[in-house]
């Protein structure tokens, strides 16, 4: 049975190259997310004070927070913004998503990122961001940019860590912001 399961995983994981899909050593992002895929970052990233306190910190000035499961169902829909569910390979469990797009005139191509927060500090947030750094570079672009609250020390270090530096300091729906640069 361990090997049938090993060898379902080895095919699925080979599928998703076949079809250009971004994968990392750990982590499935999963373009397309089905409701259960979205319950389940509801749950596991969204849900709960600890998650409710983690994540305020990374939400755009002018996103609102997110307070149940049924406001993350449209994120496949949302105009010039490309949404990918993050699932570890092994676990396969819900850790968080990453974007890239357009989310507002003030934040041009740009991506936003959460882990949840019992996911948090193993590095998972910088494997995605890594990968969604390559796949950027491969499809011609040339520079991307991040935008977090200036006390948002944990996000600067992550973009920090993965090439980016700080560009300017921008107001976004009136609170300054960090806008980071990464040059691919």
């Amino acid at each position: 049975m361990h090997n049938k399961k090993i060898k379902n995983k080895l095919i699925e994981i080979a599928n998703r190259k076949v079809l250009d899909e971004m994968i990392s050593d750990r982590l499935y992002f999963i373009s397309h997310a089905k409701p259960k895929d979205v319950n389940e970052l509801w749950e596991n990233c969204f849900n709960g004070e600890t998650n409710k306190t983690h994540v305020k910190s990374s939400i755009s000035p002018n996103g609102l927070p997110i307070t149940e499961s049924k406001q993350l169902l449209g994120i496949n829909e949302i105009k010039d913004v490309k949404h990918w569910v993050l699932k570890r390979i092994n676990e396969e469990d819900i850790v968080g998503y990453i974007s890239h797009g357009t989310p507002s005139i003030d934040e041009e191509n740009s991506f936003g990122i959460t882990i949840g927060k019992k996911y948090s500090n193993n590095g998972l947030g910088k494997e995605a961001l890594m990968t969604l750094s390559e796949h950027l570079k491969r499809g011609g672009l040339t520079e991307f940019f991040g935008y977090c609250y200036l006390d948002n020390e944990p996000s600067i270090r992550l973009m920090e860590s993965c090439g980016f530096t700080k560009n300017d300091v921008v107001l976004i729906g009136g609170v300054k912001t960090h806008r980071l640069i990464k040059i691919l």
